[in-house]
Protein backbone atom coordinates (compact mmCIF):
# COMPACT_ATOMS: atom_id res chain seq x y z
CA UNK A 1 0.00 0.00 0.00
CA UNK A 2 2.58 2.28 0.61
CA UNK A 3 4.21 2.08 -2.85
CA UNK A 4 0.99 2.29 -4.15
CA UNK A 5 -0.42 5.45 -2.20
CA UNK A 6 2.86 7.07 -2.04
CA UNK A 7 1.82 8.70 1.50
CA UNK A 8 4.45 11.25 3.66
CA UNK A 9 2.49 10.08 6.94
CA UNK A 10 0.80 6.83 8.17
CA UNK A 11 -1.29 7.04 10.88
CA UNK A 12 -1.48 3.83 13.21
CA UNK A 13 -4.49 3.54 14.81
CA UNK A 14 -4.60 1.49 17.02
CA UNK A 15 -0.90 -0.38 17.81
CA UNK A 16 -2.40 -3.16 18.94
CA UNK A 17 -3.92 -4.19 15.92
CA UNK A 18 -0.93 -4.66 13.98
CA UNK A 19 0.10 -8.04 16.42
CA UNK A 20 -1.78 -11.15 17.44
CA UNK A 21 0.28 -10.95 20.91
CA UNK A 22 -0.17 -8.13 23.15
CA UNK A 23 1.76 -4.58 22.66
CA UNK A 24 1.75 -4.29 26.72
CA UNK A 25 4.28 -7.65 25.78
CA UNK A 26 7.94 -5.95 25.74
CA UNK A 27 8.93 -8.52 22.79
CA UNK A 28 5.97 -7.79 20.93
CA UNK A 29 6.28 -3.89 21.20
CA UNK A 30 10.10 -4.02 20.57
CA UNK A 31 9.08 -6.15 16.92
CA UNK A 32 6.35 -3.74 15.86
CA UNK A 33 8.50 -1.05 16.33
CA UNK A 34 11.39 -1.94 14.39
CA UNK A 35 9.39 -2.91 11.45
CA UNK A 36 7.75 0.99 11.78
CA UNK A 37 11.03 1.88 12.04
CA UNK A 38 11.92 0.06 9.28
CA UNK A 39 9.26 1.58 7.27
CA UNK A 40 9.99 5.15 8.10
CA UNK A 41 13.39 5.38 7.05
CA UNK A 42 12.76 3.21 3.70
CA UNK A 43 10.07 5.33 2.99
CA UNK A 44 11.15 8.36 4.30
CA UNK A 45 7.50 9.04 5.77
CA UNK A 46 6.23 10.25 9.10
CA UNK A 47 4.45 7.48 11.18
CA UNK A 48 2.24 8.59 14.52
CA UNK A 49 1.66 5.83 16.37
CA UNK A 50 -1.48 6.18 18.85
CA UNK A 51 -1.07 3.10 21.71
CA UNK A 52 -4.15 3.03 24.02
CA UNK A 53 -2.89 2.42 27.57
CA UNK A 54 -3.98 0.70 30.64
CA UNK A 55 -6.61 3.08 32.88
CA UNK A 56 -3.96 5.28 34.72
CA UNK A 57 -4.83 5.77 38.58
CA UNK A 58 -7.21 9.11 38.41
CA UNK A 59 -4.85 11.81 40.14
CA UNK A 60 -1.15 10.23 38.55
CA UNK A 61 0.71 12.45 36.51
CA UNK A 62 1.49 11.07 33.25
CA UNK A 63 5.06 9.28 32.50
CA UNK A 64 6.41 7.08 29.83
CA UNK A 65 5.34 4.03 32.29
CA UNK A 66 1.88 4.41 31.43
CA UNK A 67 3.03 3.27 27.71
CA UNK A 68 2.56 -0.63 27.87
CA UNK A 69 5.28 -1.90 26.36
CA UNK A 70 6.78 1.24 27.58
CA UNK A 71 10.51 1.18 27.34
CA UNK A 72 10.74 -0.52 24.01
CA UNK A 73 8.43 1.73 22.23
CA UNK A 74 9.87 4.57 23.68
CA UNK A 75 12.85 3.51 22.34
CA UNK A 76 11.97 3.45 19.01
CA UNK A 77 9.65 6.48 19.10
CA UNK A 78 11.16 10.35 17.95
CA UNK A 79 9.14 11.41 20.72
CA UNK A 80 6.14 10.79 22.76
CA UNK A 81 3.15 12.26 24.07
CA UNK A 82 0.50 11.76 26.29
CA UNK A 83 -3.38 12.56 26.30
CA UNK A 84 -5.06 12.27 29.76
CA UNK A 85 -8.48 13.17 31.33
CA UNK A 86 -8.91 16.09 33.26
CA UNK A 87 -10.66 16.85 36.81
CA UNK A 88 -11.39 19.51 35.61
CA UNK A 89 -14.58 18.25 33.97
CA UNK A 90 -15.72 15.29 31.61
CA UNK A 91 -14.88 17.05 27.90
CA UNK A 92 -11.72 18.25 29.21
CA UNK A 93 -8.27 16.56 28.24
CA UNK A 94 -4.82 17.65 28.11
CA UNK A 95 -1.78 16.56 26.44
CA UNK A 96 1.63 16.54 28.07
CA UNK A 97 4.69 15.70 26.31
CA UNK A 98 7.00 12.92 27.96
CA UNK A 99 9.39 12.39 25.69
CA UNK A 100 11.07 14.82 23.05
CA UNK A 101 12.12 14.79 19.63
CA UNK A 102 15.74 13.96 19.37
CA UNK A 103 16.33 17.56 17.90
CA UNK A 104 14.52 19.51 20.17
CA UNK A 105 13.40 19.89 24.03
CA UNK A 106 10.19 18.89 26.02
CA UNK A 107 8.10 22.06 25.87
CA UNK A 108 5.07 20.91 27.57
CA UNK A 109 5.74 19.13 30.39
CA UNK A 110 3.92 19.00 33.64
CA UNK A 111 4.45 22.75 34.37
CA UNK A 112 2.84 23.66 31.24
CA UNK A 113 0.43 21.12 29.45
CA UNK A 114 -1.91 21.98 26.91
CA UNK A 115 -5.74 22.04 28.40
CA UNK A 116 -7.85 20.84 25.24
CA UNK A 117 -11.52 20.87 25.28
CA UNK A 118 -13.53 17.50 23.67
CA UNK A 119 -16.19 17.99 21.27
CA UNK A 120 -17.97 18.28 17.49
CA UNK A 121 -17.19 20.85 15.19
CA UNK A 122 -20.02 20.16 12.82
CA UNK A 123 -19.86 16.41 12.04
CA UNK A 124 -16.38 16.28 13.22
CA UNK A 125 -15.07 15.50 16.68
CA UNK A 126 -12.23 16.85 17.81
CA UNK A 127 -10.08 19.37 20.63
CA UNK A 128 -10.05 23.09 20.78
CA UNK A 129 -7.37 24.52 22.15
CA UNK A 130 -8.61 26.06 25.97
CA UNK A 131 -4.67 27.24 27.72
CA UNK A 132 -1.75 26.27 29.07
CA UNK A 133 -1.74 25.07 32.31
CA UNK A 134 0.31 22.82 35.09
CA UNK A 135 -0.82 19.34 35.09
CA UNK A 136 -1.07 19.57 38.74
CA UNK A 137 -4.74 21.07 37.57
CA UNK A 138 -5.92 18.51 35.82
CA UNK A 139 -4.86 15.99 38.78
CA UNK A 140 -7.22 17.18 41.47
CA UNK A 141 -9.67 14.46 41.43
CA UNK A 142 -12.22 14.04 45.10
CA UNK A 143 -12.96 11.15 46.77
CA UNK A 144 -16.36 9.53 45.43
CA UNK A 145 -18.32 10.76 48.48
CA UNK A 146 -17.43 14.44 47.74
CA UNK A 147 -18.40 14.03 43.81
CA UNK A 148 -21.98 12.43 45.04
CA UNK A 149 -22.03 15.46 46.84
CA UNK A 150 -21.20 18.00 44.51
CA UNK A 151 -23.58 16.63 41.76
CA UNK A 152 -26.37 16.01 44.45
CA UNK A 153 -25.88 19.62 44.84
CA UNK A 154 -25.87 20.54 41.47
CA UNK A 155 -28.81 18.45 40.30
CA UNK A 156 -30.85 20.52 43.30
CA UNK A 157 -29.60 23.79 42.09
CA UNK A 158 -30.76 22.79 38.19
CA UNK A 159 -33.88 21.48 39.43
CA UNK A 160 -34.80 24.90 41.81
CA UNK A 161 -33.82 27.13 39.11
CA UNK A 162 -36.43 25.58 36.54
CA UNK A 163 -34.73 22.59 34.53
CA UNK A 164 -36.58 19.49 33.70
CA UNK A 165 -35.11 16.32 34.14
CA UNK A 166 -34.66 15.61 31.16
CA UNK A 167 -32.76 19.21 31.01
CA UNK A 168 -30.74 18.10 34.24
CA UNK A 169 -30.15 15.00 32.30
CA UNK A 170 -28.42 16.17 29.32
CA UNK A 171 -26.70 19.11 31.25
CA UNK A 172 -24.77 16.66 33.89
CA UNK A 173 -25.31 13.52 32.67
CA UNK A 174 -26.87 11.85 35.22
CA UNK A 175 -29.69 9.21 34.63
CA UNK A 176 -33.01 11.12 34.81
CA UNK A 177 -34.13 8.13 37.11
CA UNK A 178 -31.48 9.53 39.16
CA UNK A 179 -32.23 12.87 38.68
CA UNK A 180 -35.83 11.80 40.19
CA UNK A 181 -34.43 9.73 43.27
CA UNK A 182 -32.25 12.94 44.46
CA UNK A 183 -35.31 15.61 43.77
CA UNK A 184 -37.71 13.59 45.63
CA UNK A 185 -35.01 13.36 48.29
Amino acid sequence: DIETVKPSVIIVDNLTFLSTQTAQETSAALDLMRELDTLKSEYNISILVLAHTPKVKNGTPLTLNELGGSKMISNFSDSVSCIGKSSKGKDIRYLKQVKPSRSAEIVFDSESVIEMELGKDGCFLGFKYLDCTYESEHLEFKSPSETKDLMFDNVVELYKNGASYRNIESTTGIAKSTVARWINE
